[in-house]
C-alpha cells in the first residue's frame, strides 16, 4: 500500500461531486492536498476544509500558468477530475 504522506498530490475539480469528495478523504487522512480551481468556483463542498488544502485558482486552459504552478509544486501524484459542463 502507498504511503500517501510523502507524496505531493494535485486535484483539478475539486469543487465538483468526485473532486470534493476525494479532497476531504485526503484531508481526512491528514494530507493538504493541492487544489486547482477556477476563479469564481463554487466552493461550497469543500468550504468547510479551505484552511486544509492550498488552492491555486487558474484556467486550466492556460498551458503557461498550468506549466509554472505545476513546476513549482513538483507534484507525484495528479487527480485530473475536471469536466466541462457536468
Amino acid at each position: 500500500m502507498m504511503d500517501l504522506t510523502k507524496e505531493t498530490i494535485v486535484i483539478t475539480g475539486a469543487a465538483g461531486f468526485v473532486g470534493g469528495a476525494l479532497t476531504h478523504r485526503l484531508v481526512a487522512m491528514g494530507l493538504k492536498p493541492h487544489v486547482f480551481l477556477r476563479p469564481k468556483s463554487n466552493l461550497w463542498r469543500i468550504v468547510d476544509i479551505s484552511r486544509d488544502i492550498v488552492i491555486h485558482e487558474n484556467d486550466l486552459t492556460d498551458p503557461d500558468t498550468v506549466r509554472a504552478i505545476i513546476q513549482k509544486i513538483r507534484p507525484t501524484i495528479i487527480y485530473h477530475l475536471v469536466a466541462h459542463g457536468a
